[in-house]
């Protein structure tokens, strides 16, 4: 039942010709979002370390330097 489109063979070289080129754009843009995210948890894991390196000095710091208060002497 189906039946060949009427449709020019310059348009539907040109259509082909979109398709393809759409194509490469996909995947450029699956690429750059593959190195992006790669780049992003790299980041993110060396911010996690860096930031648990910040919140152990500053403990470090608390525990040395801090003084206790008991409440009844505030």
């Amino acid at each position: 039942m189906a039946r060949e489109p009427r449709t020019p063979e310059d348009v539907a070289k040109q259509v082909a010709r979109f398709a393809g080129f759409a194509d490469d754009q996909y995947q450029d843009a699956v690429a750059l979002f593959a190195a992006l995210s790669t780049r992003l948890r790299t980041t993110g894991g060396d911010f996690v370390k860096i930031d648990d390196d910040t919140a152990l000095r500053f403990l470090d710091n608390v525990l040395e330097y801090g003084q206790y208060v008991a409440p009844e002497s505030r």
